[in-house]
């Protein structure tokens, strides 16, 4: 009988292994730490714009200490983000999201356009966060690209995080800014992408293609969303929209139960797909402003005093329009799940 010895099966099964693991792009474990700095940061942009540039808002107080590079607005948008350095010398981009998120859902647009990227065929991303990210992007790339080159630092990673509208922009100037390939850095950047409350950004070959480049670069990528929150069912799926992936849900009050949840799909870069978690913010039937307001046990507004932040919230009441495009996605998921199964 032909057989193997050990001694020359073993290399070559830990060759295999490693292999595998290379192309399964593993990453390290989701940090709630950083998660919660990335948060904080996110809060950041809702504050008073010039206390921002010294660093001197209300909310400056609580992330980790950050000397901003630049503040980045478009009047005709209303967008605004920053770029600056941590004490650990990693750059941080952060988005604002919407101001008033009760009008965003009441103006809720769903006009898809594609995505300008040859590389990723087929995509299609919404127009609206589209054109609020490209408001901004030239300038954050001139800016990014400075610093990438400046930085004697070989392990470089940049964080990028927003909420809401922020999240999705934060979104595509991720993947944007990752598929850049950076050909004259010799130690190019790591990017850790943390969303909190987004909303669907593209279409399905849009969200894997973003998998499959973060999974490629061993890039991280988290999308964090709070319990019963209306915007991460938005626009609806049967409008042809889809979630990237790396959701990680907080299912009570945001504070410490979570799932890390399982919608990323295939064994190598090349082959990721995204697939929803039916296990997580998916399975909810009530939607709620008021988790879209608060993520892991902190307002996400710009607020002093947490009874200012309650009473504000208290009066937000989610559009007709809006309950029944969820209540009708909800179906329009069911009955694929459904065609899939036979």
């Amino acid at each position: 009988m032909f057989s193997v010895s050990r001694s020359r099966l073993a290399p070559s099964a830990l060759l295999f292994l490693l292999l595998l693991l290379c192309s399964c792009g593993v990453h390290a474990a989701y940090s709630e730490t950083l998660a919660k700095s990335a948060l904080l940061y996110s809060k950041v942009t809702y504050c008073y714009v010039p206390q921002i540039g010294n660093w001197s808002c209300i909310a400056c107080e609580k992330p980790p200490k950050l000397k901003v590079v630049k503040l980045f607005t478009n009047t005709t948008y209303g967008t605004l983000a920053y770029m600056g350095v941590d004490e650990k010398e990693r750059v941080v981009i952060s988005f604002r999201g919407s101001l008033n998120i009760i009008n965003w859902l009441a103006d809720l647009d769903m006009w898809p356009v594609p995505y300008q990227k040859p590389s990723c065929w087929g995509c299609i991303v919404h127009r609206g966060f589209y054109n609020s990210f490209l408001s901004l992007r030239d300038e954050m790339w001139k800016e990014l690209l400075k610093l990438i080159t400046e930085s004697p630092n070989r392990s470089l990673k940049v964080l990028i995080t927003g909420h809401s509208l922020g999240g999705a922009m934060a979104v595509l100037a991720a993947a944007d800014f990752a598929s850049q390939g950076y050909p004259d850095v010799m130690h190019p950047p790591k990017f850790e992408l943390y969303t909190f409350g987004a909303p669907r950004v593209g279409n399905n070959a849009f969200a894997s293609w973003v998998s499959a480049l973060f999974c490629r670069g061993r890039h991280k990528s988290y999308r964090i969303t709070n319990n019963q929150d209306v915007v991460p069912h938005l626009p609806p799926m049967f409008s042809g929209f889809e979630h990237t992936g790396g959701e990680v849900w907080y299912n009570s009050d945001g504070v410490d139960k979570y799932r890390n949840c399982s919608d990323v799909k295939g064994n190598v870069c090349t082959l990721k797909r995204v697939e929803e978690d039916s296990k997580c913010s998916n399975r909810i039937g009530m939607i709620s402003v008021m988790d879209h307001m608060k993520y892991m046990g902190e307002h996400v507004l710009c607020f002093n005093e947490t009874m200012e932040a309650e009473s504000k919230q208290k009066s937000m009441e989610i559009p007709l329009k809006v309950k029944t495009m969820v209540t009708e996605d909800q179906e329009y998921q069911k009955n694929s799940t459904l065609l899939k199964r036979k």
